[in-house]
């Protein structure tokens, strides 16, 4: 696994300056790539629950509505969904990006990585 490889050397040490990226993102080592990834991979399991939660009850507590105009509940259920599932998907591959923005940052200025600029991302 590419993580534990680039965790190793780092596993004597008592301070760790800062870890790799590797094992922050294992399956590519281009932090783009991975902000993508997080991207799709967050819609993929979001989207499905978003649009459950936005169709089941328009269909149970509005059943009139729904046979009357199903093409419309439908509709603004997909839409409510396919917004919510936008919104948390760009939050957490934005801050995946911030954090390796950050990273990069501070490997270029000789920082330590410290908890703290988590928490600012």
């Amino acid at each position: 696994n590419r993580a534990v490889e680039a965790v190793k050397p780092y596993l004597d040490k008592q301070v760790v300056d800062m870890i790799p990226a590797a094992a922050l993102h294992p399956q590519t080592p281009y932090s783009t790539v991975a902000t993508l990834q997080s991207f799709i991979g967050t819609t993929k399991r979001i989207f499905p629950v978003y649009l459950s939660l936005a169709l089941v009850p328009a269909m149970v507590l509005r059943t009139k509505s729904f046979f009357a105009n199903p093409f419309s509940v439908f509709s603004k259920s997909l839409l409510s969904a396919t917004r919510s599932t936008a919104f948390l998907a760009t939050f957490c591959s934005s801050y995946m990006a911030q954090v390796c923005l950050q990273r990069f940052v501070f490997e270029r200025m000789g920082w330590k990585d410290n908890k703290f600029t988590y928490w600012i991302a």
